[in-house]
């Protein structure tokens, strides 16, 4: 089963810039495809820098047969739309968001 993201260390690279947080609050979907397994993942992400928040959406997989530990996933997330609009409908309801 998977594990909270919370409280975790994270490290966002942008060019040479780099930032680092922690992990405040997280919501996750599960998927399956095939024999695969997917945790689709947002997180609320207080930075280190200058105390701003901000969000990443990624995911983990775990492979099928032996593979029992989630890895998480450096590349692009594909999401299903119904899976999408959960992980920002929870976010929203968390105010995660700023007012405007």
């Amino acid at each position: 089963m998977f594990q909270s993201t919370k409280g975790k260390r994270v490290k966002y690279t942008r060019g040479k810039i780099v930032h680092k947080g922690k992990v405040v609050d997280d919501f996750w979907v599960y998927e399956r495809e095939g024999k695969r397994e997917f945790v689709d993942l947002i997180q609320h992400i207080k930075w280190d820098d200058d105390g701003t928040f901000g969000i990443r959406i990624s995911y983990y997989v775990k492979g099928s047969g032996s593979e029992e530990k989630w890895r998480f996933a450096n590349r692009p997330l594909s999401i299903s739309y119904e899976a999408l609009e959960e992980l920002l409908n929870k976010a929203r309801k968390k105010d995660w968001f700023p007012k405007s």
